[in-house]
């Protein structure tokens, strides 16, 4: 059954599986206006594939549609813009991955902030220092109201 799936998939995309999976770790990786435009381009392939393989399960189509709607919106893509949507969103990902780990030291962030009336370039070197983690005392700053605009309206 599987294969039976597998190989209807490659002959309407006419992509391996690999080249499949490639299109989708691409798709992952666009901003979220570029992936609408796969979806609307996914809808009028759909249709194009249901006219011509009428006996196809539609859950076949309809990822079959999804690969070459990714493929159509990627080639029609200004590679120049392809690559700097790519760039924004690994950024974006270490910017999270940053902010996480920050949360993490919340608790000493706290502290040094109420307690001891540190500033955020203070408590940027403090976890440089104390905790090898570098992070800019901007990110420390926009992390610190939003959360503390959070509790206060939550206490309000």
């Amino acid at each position: 059954m599987q294969k039976e799936i597998l190989r209807n998939c490659e002959i309407i995309t006419k992509m391996n599986q690999e080249t499949q999976n490639q299109m989708i770790r691409t798709y992952t990786k666009l901003d979220i206006s570029v992936k609408v435009d796969v979806f609307k381009e996914q809808k009028v392939i759909f249709h194009k594939l249901k006219n011509i393989h009428f006996i196809t399960d539609n859950s076949i189509l309809t990822y079959a549609s999804f690969i070459l709607a990714i493929e159509v919106v990627i080639k029609n893509t200004n590679q120049v813009n392809l690559k700097a949507i790519k760039l924004r969103t690994k950024n974006a990902k270490k910017q999270n991955q940053k902010r996480e780990k920050l949360l993490s030291y919340w608790s000493v962030i706290k502290t040094l902030k109420n307690e001891q009336n540190y500033s955020f370039r203070e408590i940027s070197d403090y976890l440089l220092k104390y905790h090898r983690f570098e992070v800019s005392y901007s990110l420390v700053y926009q992390t610190w109201n939003e959360i503390e605009i959070i509790n206060s309206i939550e206490e309000n």
